[in-house]
């Protein structure tokens, strides 16, 4: 498992899903978004989905879980997701066509899913950890979340490779 992988590591570890696309400007984009996350981050969410972008404008309640309620919407300046211009707390439910997990978050998903189980796509299990403030998760401002596109149209050509590595 890529959180088990990750926790035993020294640096960060990026992690694509096979229909991820990385457009040409991926490394100048990558690194402008990177240098905006805070340094103790667990996770960061390269890619956040069409329908979830306007997430980032409501104003949510959780329950001790992270299951959200949203109760309000506030405009797009006022947003509570807001960390910088180009970085904000997470706020969609899924997506994990990319993302990026530190030692840190790894170990910290590892313990969670152990302590509580995961009943859900993992996907959603990630973002509810970060609602629940159990890691801090982090993804681009609707207007930066184009650092990493998908294809799901895309044939899959990686578990056809020598280069596939199984973790655990």
């Amino acid at each position: 498992d890529r959180w088990q992988h990750v926790s035993q590591m020294d640096e960060p570890l990026l992690v694509f899903e096979d229909d991820a696309v990385v457009k040409e400007n991926f490394t100048s984009t990558f690194s402008q978004f990177f240098a905006e996350v805070p340094k103790d981050f667990d996770f960061v969410a390269l890619w956040v989905p069409d329908n979830q972008r306007l997430d980032y404008l409501y104003k949510r309640e959780y329950n001790e879980r992270g299951a959200a309620t949203i109760v309000g919407q506030v405009e797009y300046q006022d947003s509570l997701f807001k960390h910088s211009i180009r970085c904000a707390h997470a706020y969609q439910g899924y997506g994990m066509v990319a993302i990026m997990y530190s030692p840190a978050g790894g170990r910290k998903l590892v313990a969670s899913a152990r302590e509580t189980g995961i009943d859900m796509p993992v996907d959603c299990f990630l973002f509810e950890q970060s609602n629940a403030k159990k890691v801090m998760g982090y993804s681009p401002t609707p207007f930066f979340a184009n650092i990493v596109y998908y294809d799901w149209a895309a044939e899959s050509h990686v578990q056809h490779t020598e280069r596939i590595e199984k973790v655990g």
